[in-house]
């Protein structure tokens, strides 16, 4: 799971050893926080995931991970 830093003027999202080596990625999330256009809470995330990740990982309702088109 995935660590969600807020503050004034970013959202970073701290993404583990792991979470990077299956996400492609080899940083953190940094989103300034005035992209940001809205925020909705979920106990199901698999219902909101749409596209095809590129470069990524999907194994539905088990791993989805990252960038996704």
């Amino acid at each position: 799971m995935v660590t969600l830093l807020l503050d004034s003027t970013q959202l970073e999202v701290v993404l583990s050893p792991t979470e990077r080596a299956m996400s492609f990625r080899k940083t953190n999330i940094v989103v300034p926080r005035e992209h940001i256009e809205r925020v909705q809470l979920t106990d199901d995330a698999w219902t909101w995931l749409r596209g095809v990740p590129n470069p990524g990982i999907n194994l539905p309702v088990a791993v989805g991970m990252g960038t996704w088109k």
